[in-house]
């Protein structure tokens, strides 16, 4: 077996490893609101801290965002990352958070999904 067969096999273990763990992060997500109503999903339990739902809203736009910023790296040799410095002032953020939290999980893990 020469040292390429051998790196190639280290890189796709790589990659599949990392696969694996953005698949389980996301089904955490999952498990961590399962069950909760969303009068509770929506609470802040703490002044100034985002609540679950909020959380769960940003990780959606989040997903939403490094997907754009991937596609751009992939298409584009001279690709230009736009920073995201608030998401408070970030309409679909903003949106994301009018809408019933398993709506955005589900797409959240459709994106996630779509990542993997």
């Amino acid at each position: 077996m020469g040292e390429h067969d051998h790196h190639h096999r280290d890189k796709h273990a790589t990659h599949l490893a990392l696969v694996q763990r953005l698949r389980w992060q996301a089904a955490d997500v999952g498990r961590l609101i399962a069950g909760v109503d969303e009068t509770a999903l929506a609470a802040r339990t703490a002044p100034g801290r985002w609540s679950p739902k909020e959380l769960l809203c940003h990780f959606r736009r989040m997903e939403s965002v490094f997907g754009e910023r991937l596609h751009r790296m992939l298409t584009d040799d001279n690709a230009v990352i736009v920073p995201y410095n608030n998401p408070d002032d970030d309409e679909i953020f903003l949106e994301l958070t009018k809408r019933p939290a398993q709506q955005v999980l589900s797409e959240y893990l459709a994106d996630r999904e779509a990542l993997c």
